[in-house]
């Protein structure tokens, strides 16, 4: 059984959906309370694999 791939998005998206700054995103992706994917210099967010890491905190 395969899974889908997830769609990664910027730290904007992941911060509109939370209501909080670009800055708090890439914040908590540095501090590694949130899982981040490096894709060249830019930061990109699986939102399913952010709401988990939020969850569980």
């Amino acid at each position: 059984m395969t899974q889908e791939p997830s769609q990664l998005v910027e730290a904007v998206a992941v911060a509109k959906h939370y209501h909080v700054s670009p800055r708090t995103v890439h914040r908590l992706a540095s501090e590694g309370k949130i899982p981040s994917y490096r894709v060249g210099r830019q930061r990109r967010f699986d939102l399913a694999e952010v709401k988990a890491a939020l969850a569980a905190a």
